[in-house]
């Protein structure tokens, strides 16, 4: 099994309809991902482990996305050795900033 750590930072799109979300591991890669503000309820459900806890985390800070802040989800993961599955995700904090802060 191998731990690694990384970051989800989330805002919406100056429109208010679609979330962009920035994600970057321990190893430094990284990428970006969308999806619509309307998607982002109680029910939602992530591409992978680490996604899905990330989402369902996100959900409890839907406002503060609305309001224009940043949602910063700390996460740290166990997958397997050979990378083919995760074992289990947890969150280490949350950090909500505004933008005109970073």
């Amino acid at each position: 099994m191998k731990t690694h750590t990384g970051m989800l930072v989330s805002h919406l799109s100056k429109d208010g309809n679609k979330i962009y979300t920035s994600y970057l591991d321990g190893t430094f890669h990284g990428g970006y991902t969308t999806m619509w503000l309307s998607s982002l309820h109680k029910g939602v459900e992530g591409k992978d482990l680490v996604y899905d806890v990330a989402l369902k985390e996100l959900v409890n800070y839907k406002q503060d996305l609305k309001d224009g802040k940043d949602v910063a989800i700390h996460v740290e993961w166990d997958i397997k050795d050979d990378y083919s599955e995760y074992i289990a995700c947890r969150i280490l904090k949350v950090v909500i900033k505004n933008l005109d802060e970073i």
